[in-house]
């Protein structure tokens, strides 16, 4: 009867043990998934800042350029004011048969 009761006292010690591992193992478990959840959220606000830098630096890139072309444009009109005359009149004609067939 003595080596049941002492097998029996072993099993609950070891089911103590157990859980208490168990319980051990899931607060790291949580402690860890916290702490990658904080990484990347960290991650994604460098990239996502790392992402509108480049968009800035294109658009800006952009509006200049369109600066450029606006400047030649305005060039071209004015050296040759006839032939932009002309290509406006002849859009304008274009455009007057397209919507003229609906």
């Amino acid at each position: 009867m003595q080596t049941q009761k002492s097998s029996n006292d072993r099993n609950t010690n070891s089911s103590h043990t157990g859980a208490a591992t168990l319980k051990e193992d899931l607060s790291n478990l949580k402690g860890d998934a916290v702490a990658l959840k904080n990484h990347l959220t960290e991650e994604g606000k460098v990239r996502a800042s790392q992402i509108a830098d480049q968009a800035q630096t294109k658009l800006s890139g952009l509006g200049s350029a369109s600066r450029v072309q606006l400047q030649k444009l305005e060039a071209s009109v004015r050296d040759n004011p006839q032939q932009s005359i002309l290509f406006a009149f002849l859009a304008g004609v274009a455009a007057s048969f397209i919507l003229g067939r609906r």
